[in-house]
């Protein structure tokens, strides 16, 4: 099951999976950070987004041996940004 290492100054306040939907992490981000989701395959997430546009996604890498896809946030206010990153699984 996919769950998010949580290892950086971010809180994660809900992590919902839903095998062939996808994934909603809602999050609050400080600053510049790497959001890691864990026992993710590659193609699982096929459309990524954040409701909020002042929580930006600026990168997407994935580790294929580690099954661990990596989002590099950035928060515009220092102070923290809130909102749901979205992982849309293909349509099956």
């Amino acid at each position: 099951m996919p769950h998010v290492y949580n290892d950086g100054t971010y809180n994660v306040c809900y992590f919902k999976h839903e095998d062939g939907r996808g994934i909603e992490i809602d999050v609050k981000i400080y600053g510049s950070q790497q959001l890691r989701i864990r026992n993710i395959g590659e193609y699982e997430a096929e459309q990524i987004s954040s409701s909020n546009p002042d929580l930006r996604i600026q990168k997407v890498t994935y580790q294929e041996d580690k099954k661990e896809l990596i989002l590099s946030l950035n928060a515009h206010d220092f102070q923290g940004e809130r909102g749901i990153i979205t992982l849309l699984s293909p349509a099956k």
